[in-house]
């Protein structure tokens, strides 16, 4: 009978292939579930996405007016977020009707080929809310209105 001697792996060898596989596995759970997740792993904290949830979650549930309607977070206020679709609008709150002209803003009619444009990264300037002044096919700019490039 012939004898057989099995392959010999070192240590080292054993600890960058099991380095590797998780160094494969974080990168794959970036990719798909995004960075932020990968973050939060490593980093044991929340988002600052679920972070103003939560702000806005608790000035809903303690009917804190001002908390919701005024206090500006990443994104805008807590009614803006709202309006935007980010979660979901606090029907116990009812914020004071604002003006897009009184809040510095230009109202642009999107129906006459109009646009707020866009700043040097790319956003367009526009600010966000529900406003009493604004009806379908407006919207409030930062600055003067662009015409929308022909497509």
């Amino acid at each position: 009978m012939e004898s057989k001697k099995a392959q010999n792996l070192s240590i080292t060898t054993i600890i960058l292939i099991i380095l590797g596989v998780v160094v494969l596995v974080v990168l794959i759970i970036g990719f798909t579930q995004g960075w932020g997740s990968v973050k939060e792993f490593f980093t044991g904290g929340t988002t600052e996405t679920q972070q103003v949830s939560t702000l806005c979650n608790l000035a809903c549930t303690t009917e804190d007016t001002e908390a919701w309607c005024i206090q500006e977070r990443e994104g805008g206020t807590c009614d803006d977020l709202a309006a935007q679709g980010k979660f979901v609008d606090c029907v116990a709150i009812i914020c004071p009707t604002r003006s897009c002209v009184d809040e510095g803003g230009i109202i642009c009619d999107t129906g006459m080929n109009k646009m707020c444009p866009q700043d040097s990264a790319g956003n367009n300037q526009y600010i966000a809310g529900t406003f009493s002044d604004i009806t379908s096919g407006q919207v409030c700019c930062e600055v003067a209105c662009a015409d929308r490039p022909s497509e």
